[in-house]
């Protein structure tokens, strides 16, 4: 009997899994907002630009902690998460008349908080470090509101 059950839980173990895994990104995107930009600025042709990988966002509620490619270039900034967790999150090209960035002030650090134009009801916080870079690759394109 025991024999039979560690069969099945060797068996069933990598599917719920996946299941879970699948799951999960899926309410991720859908609960931080990845989902609704998707709609929005879903990625049609390869991004050419300047990319950072390894890079750490929140978009909504959701902090995407090393697992994010941060791009930009004259006309948009681009948003990729690492393969394991793409699904649901399509990589985003944002292009920057559609961005209103905000400085704010952290406990610690300063970020800044990139709203929509089109009324998306979420918002995505870059270190201030980040903003910074994507605002040097713009030339001058996209700047946003210091405090």
């Amino acid at each position: 009997m025991d024999q039979l059950l560690d069969t099945y839980a060797a068996f069933f173990f990598p599917i719920i899994f996946v299941g879970m895994w699948v799951l999960i990104c899926h309410l991720l995107s859908a609960t931080g907002g990845w989902r609704g930009l998707a709609t929005e600025y879903t990625e049609s042709l390869p991004f050419s630009g300047e990319k950072w990988r390894m890079q750490s966002v929140r978009i909504g509620w959701v902090g995407y902690n090393g697992c994010v490619t941060i791009g930009a270039n004259l006309t948009a900034i681009f948003l990729s998460v690492w393969f394991p967790f793409r699904l649901g999150h399509p990589p985003l090209v944002i292009p920057y008349s559609d961005i209103a960035g905000t400085e704010v002030s952290g406990a610690v650090f300063k970020y800044v908080d990139l709203t929509f134009t089109k009324g998306f009801p979420t918002n995505i916080r870059l270190s201030k470090k980040q903003a910074d870079r994507i605002e040097a690759q713009s030339n001058g394109a996209w700047t946003y509101e210091r405090t």
